[in-house]
């Protein structure tokens, strides 16, 4: 996410929480990809089966819309990877 990471950081200190993002793109790269690895500790209070994999589309969702364009841009590219990987016939 090269250029995108400073407009993160920034978003994240301004607008929601400190690593918010980084961890949400990890939740949902786990909830895509399967759970083969074992959770980080950071990552443990996201990972509720009944909220924490919503959660964290929600969050990436969120971040996406307050993000300036060309740092949406580059996390977009990320998050609709891995969204294809769960609905790989969608346009």
């Amino acid at each position: 996410m090269g250029a995108a990471n400073a407009a993160v950081r920034v978003l994240e200190r301004e607008r929601l929480s400190p690593g918010v993002v980084s961890v949400a793109l990890s939740v949902w790269s786990v909830r895509v990809h399967g759970t083969e690895r074992r959770w980080r500790q950071w990552e443990a209070e996201f990972t509720c089966p009944c909220c924490g994999e919503g959660w964290a589309r929600d969050k990436l969702q969120e971040a996406l819309l307050l993000l300036p364009p060309k740092a949406a841009t580059e996390l977009r590219v990320r998050v609709e990877g891995l969204d294809l990987v769960l609905q790989p016939n969608a346009p």
